[in-house]
């Protein structure tokens, strides 16, 4: 009986150890996988004169600046790229933006290993690198209420300010962390992210997930070249480039400066 106890005993622990072994493995397996998330950001910017007043936009220019923007983000481990597709523009219309001068930011790399965001940016024309660490906690309130988005669960969390709501939509069930653009650190992947001005129904931005695919030969994107910077020196660029726009806007209006 005593042997018999011991072989038992010894029997029902290999089982374990075998399924922890398994269970290790297909967990491992799993993170090792490489995510491709694609999405479609849509805007519909209100914009205002040099007087505060709301422009009226043509049917023209509501169309241009709603056209759906595709965007990647791939997930490897604790990295994370978030980027532009670029398409040829083949459309007939004669309404046309050109981006002359000013400060804006483009695509983006997340480095949770590292703690670091790198975040490419066009100041004037000219091609630069933020590098700034990552917050790690944001001003979100989570929320108990669900939905489905692309078969997942997913849950919402939301940020109110005196101007603005923001609305994300994360899938706890898929990589932590991650998501589109600058919303980022939720206990899950964000799929959606709803930017509404308070006092209207309808959102001024709206990021979707339109598809999530595992994919183990996904090669990452690589930022462009540019001059490294830090936090500090884009909010000087960003101060300077703004009196320079005023400066600007006055000598249009034919207006003497005081």
């Amino acid at each position: 009986m005593h042997f018999l106890f011991r072989f038992i005993t010894k029997s029902h622990f290999m089982k374990k150890h075998v399924l922890f072994i398994i269970l290790l493995t297909a967990i491992s397996v799993f993170g090792q996988e490489k995510l491709l998330v694609k999405y479609e950001q849509v805007s519909y910017p209100t914009m205002y004169d040099t007087n505060g007043k709301e422009i009226v936009q043509s049917p023209e220019m509501k169309k241009y600046f709603s056209k759906p923007v595709e965007n990647y983000l791939t997930i490897d481990g604790k990295i994370g790229q978030y980027y532009k597709i670029e398409k040829l523009d083949n459309s007939q219309s004669s309404f046309k933006i050109n981006m002359i001068g000013g400060i804006w930011d483009q695509n983006r790399e997340f480095d949770f290993d590292k703690n670091e965001i790198h975040v490419e940016y066009m100041a004037n024309n000219k091609p630069y690198i933020l590098v700034d660490t990552i917050a790690r906690k944001n001003d979100y309130q989570l929320t108990r209420e669900t939905k489905k988005l692309l078969g997942y669960e997913v849950k919402k969390a939301e940020h109110k300010t005196e101007k603005a709501t923001i609305v994300v939509w994360y899938a706890p069930s898929l990589p932590a962390r991650f998501g589109p653009d600058r919303y980022i650190n939720f206990p899950g992947l964000v799929l959606s992210v709803q930017f509404y001005m308070n006092g209207k129904t309808e959102p001024v931005t709206e990021i979707l997930a339109t598809s999530v695919e595992f994919n183990d030969k996904l090669k990452p994107y690589e930022l462009k070249k540019g001059k490294i910077i830090n936090k500090t020196e884009l909010n000087k660029m960003i101060q300077d480039d703004e009196i320079r726009q005023k400066e600007e806007l006055i000598q249009n209006q034919g207006v003497d400066k005081e």
